[in-house]
């Protein structure tokens, strides 16, 4: 709570009020974190559960939904998820994989570093997609993580709105990760901004998000569905 005004809680989904959402809230008047954030987040530990956090090597398939406000489509750099390089490393700061939603669309960084605990010469590659106001947008990616292009990472990503298609987003090839002491590269999702840069019009800016789901992308046991972009959609559509 901040001045009485919440900053993350559960709520009524706003499309659908017989379903669930995370409202995720920040504002120019919030008090800033470290420094110069404001964020109103959920995150994973950083340590190595297996099956949640991946690290080099490691294949997954995760989905997230977002629906934000007016504010929000308008004011630039609010991250809405990304996988966020462990600590104690050189490289914590930045993260190997971020979406960064403002100014109507959804930018996309992929970030590696091959050189071991680095803190310079990292490497990043942004990617873009229009977002539409008013509703729920799913993003599905699949994601091989690694900062050896040997290793053969890759990055896909697809996005779903309401009835249309799934559409892909980005399907690219290479290194995506840092060699770092600490390898872990854990899940976090809300909304999270540096500085105040958005405009004095629209001070609070709000976020609705499902969460994050991430799966182990590996053979299905017997009778066990394959993972897979519909698979997902079945379980983001029943959130």
């Amino acid at each position: 709570l901040y001045g009485g005004e919440v900053r993350l809680k559960r709520v009524n989904d706003p499309r659908n009020g017989a379903r669930k959402a995370f409202q995720h809230a920040i504002a120019t008047y919030f008090p800033t974190y470290q420094t110069n954030t404001k964020r109103s987040e959920i995150t994973s530990l950083d340590n190595y559960l297996p099956g949640i956090v991946p690290r080099p090597g490691d294949q997954f398939w995760g989905w997230f939904a977002i629906d934000p406000d007016s504010a929000a489509q308008s004011t630039g750099d609010i991250s809405v998820f990304d996988l966020h390089a462990g600590y104690p490393s050189n490289n914590g700061g930045p993260s190997p994989f971020s979406v960064i939603l403002g100014s109507g669309k959804v930018s996309i960084a992929r970030s590696w570093n091959t050189a071991y605990n680095a803190a310079s010469s990292l490497s990043r590659v942004w990617y873009e997609t229009a977002i539409e106001p008013n509703g729920w947008t799913i993003f599905f990616v699949q994601i091989r993580l690694h900062y050896d292009i040997a290793q053969g990472p890759f990055l896909r990503v697809w996005k779903k709105r309401g009835s249309s298609a799934i559409e892909s987003v980005l399907n690219v090839s290479g290194p995506i990760g840092y060699n770092d002491p600490n390898p872990n590269a854990y899940p976090k999702f809300g909304a999270y901004t540096w500085g105040d840069g958005w405009s004095v019009n629209s001070p609070k800016c709000t976020i609705y998000h499902k969460g994050v789901q991430l799966f182990r992308d590996e053979a299905p046991g017997p009778g066990e569905p394959a993972l897979g972009l519909q698979s997902l959609l079945a379980t983001a559509e029943a959130l």
